[in-house]
């Protein structure tokens, strides 16, 4: 190119028509788990008439809240390109320590300390505390990487677990 030459600008696209189906087309990642939950919720609404009742709707929220409430905190790991792989886990020790520190009945095969309700409840927590106090001290002060730290605190959890029960299935706590 000779001095003063201009270099040729690349034309501007022309705009595409289309509106609402090139809408579609760009969003339907964002869109198809949205447009699968309400096929779904059709679905069933037509195959069993007790589906669609504010019965089962309170049902359904009341089964997902613990797993929705487990969503938002691990929202926070992940943003933070961590990960948690022991969070099931200890949420199931303090299941287990709640059940293993409340009054059960005789038919209940494992062994428990009879505490009321509350203080139950609170030694639950405390220990739920505690394995995720384990679990930031390994990450922080020592260094350890997330996921080893978290699939190690797993395997420690369910050994509590399994301790709390000895080993047993208790069905009907």
């Amino acid at each position: 190119m000779a001095h003063g030459d201009t270099v040729p600008m690349p034309e501007a696209q022309p705009r595409r028509a289309g509106g609402l189906a090139t809408l579609l087309r760009t969003q339907m990642r964002n869109i198809a788990p949205f447009l699968t939950l309400i096929f779904l919720t059709a679905f069933f609404a037509i195959a069993s008439p007790s589906f669609a009742t504010l019965d089962n709707v309170g049902n359904i929220l009341t089964q997902v809240s613990v797993t929705g409430i487990i969503a938002v905190g691990l929202t926070f790991v992940i943003l933070c390109a961590e990960i948690d792989l022991s969070i099931a886990a200890i949420a199931n020790v303090t299941g287990i320590a709640v059940a293993f520190f409340t009054l059960q009945d005789s038919y209940v095969n494992i062994a428990n300390l009879p505490l009321p309700g509350f203080a139950a409840i609170m030694l639950a927590l405390a220990l739920c505390a505690l394995l995720g106090a384990v679990n930031a001290f390994g990450l922080t002060v020592i260094g350890i990487p997330s996921f080893i730290m978290t699939l190690a605190m797993m395997q420690i959890a369910a050994g509590i677990s399994a301790m709390l029960v000895r080993g047993q299935i208790a069905y009907k706590v």
